[in-house]
C-alpha cells in the first residue's frame, strides 16, 4: 500500500530536512556576515592615523637596526574620464621615490645612521589590498623595527577633493587629475604592534586626457615626480607630529 504524500513520517522528515537546510542557511549567514565585518574592520584598522610618542621617535637611534620595505607597486593607473580612451595607461606609481624621500628627511633630522632600506619590492599584490598584517611581518623579519611603504591609490580621476554627489559618473568628457595616496608604518616586532601609521594624499590640477599622454607621458611623468615628492614630506611632517594645514590635499 503507497503512502500518503502527506503522512506522519514524511511531515517529519520534511521537518526535519527544513530545520536541518535552515541551519545551513542561517550558518552561511554568519559566515558571510563575519567575513563582511572582518574586512569593513581591516578596511578602517589600515586607515587609521597612529601618532608616534617623541619618546619613541627619539629612540630611534638607539636601535641597532631600522629595516624599511616597500610593497610591490603599482604597474599603471586606474583611469576616469576622457582619459579613459587610453586606458591602460603604464606607468608604475612613484612608491620608491616616496620610501626615498622619506627616509632621507627623517634620517637627517634625527641624525639615524641605523636605517637599511631593502630595494626589492616584498609579498605580492594579492596582500596588498588593507597591507600586509603584522603578525605576518613577524614572520618574516623576525624582530627589530620595520618602517613598511605601500600604495593605496594611483589614478587619473575626476574626483579630486569634491564630494562624489558634484560629479556624474556618466560624464566620459570629464577632464582627470592625477591622484596618489600611500600609506606608510612604524612597526615594533618584538612586541607585535604599529607603533606609527599615516597616509599622505596628493594630486594635480585637471588636464584632458590626450595632454596626459602627448609626448611619450610627458606631462603624467613630471607630475609623478612631484606627488612623489610632496606624499613623502607629507609623510615625513606627520611623522614629527608636524599639523596639516587644512583637511584638504595639495593641489599642484
Amino acid at each position: 500500500m503507497l503512502k500518503s504524500p502527506c503522512d506522519h513520517d514524511t511531515l517529519e522528515m520534511i521537518s526535519r530536512n527544513g530545520r536541518l537546510l535552515g541551519l545551513v542557511a542561517l550558518i552561511w549567514l554568519l559566515c558571510s556576515l563575519q567575513g563582511c565585518i572582518l574586512e569593513l574592520y581591516d578596511s578602517i584598522k589600515s586607515d587609521l592615523d597612529i601618532t608616534l610618542e617623541a619618546q619613541q621617535r627619539d629612540q630611534l637611534k638607539t636601535r641597532t637596526e631600522i629595516l624599511a620595505i616597500n610593497y610591490v607597486p603599482w604597474p599603471s593607473l586606474s583611469v576616469q574620464g576622457d582619459a579613459s580612451r587610453y586606458s591602460p595607461i603604464s606607468l608604475e606609481d612613484p612608491l620608491q621615490t616616496v620610501k626615498e624621500r622619506f627616509l632621507a628627511t627623517v634620517a637627517g633630522v634625527l641624525g639615524l645612521t641605523n636605517v637599511r632600506p631593502m630595494e626589492d619590492p616584498r609579498f605580492s599584490p594579492s596582500k596588498m589590498r588593507y597591507g600586509v598584517a603584522v603578525s605576518e611581518l613577524v614572520g618574516v623579519f623576525g624582530h627589530g623595527y620595520v618602517i613598511d611603504f605601500q600604495t593605496t591609490s594611483w589614478s587619473l580621476t575626476v574626483w579630486g577633493d569634491e564630494t562624489i554627489w558634484q560629479f556624474n559618473m556618466t560624464n566620459a568628457a570629464a577632464p582627470a587629475l592625477l591622484a596618489y595616496r600611500a600609506r606608510a608604518r612604524l612597526i615594533d616586532l618584538d612586541w607585535g604592534q604599529t607603533r606609527w601609521q599615516t597616509k599622505c594624499y596628493v594630486h594635480t590640477e585637471s588636464h584632458k586626457g590626450e595632454e596626459w599622454v602627448a609626448n611619450d607621458h610627458a606631462l603624467l611623468k613630471a607630475k609623478r615626480d612631484q606627488v612623489a615628492a610632496l606624499c613623502g614630506e607629507q609623510l615625513a611632517d606627520k611623522f614629527f607630529g608636524k599639523e596639516e594645514p587644512d583637511s584638504k590635499p595639495p593641489t599642484y
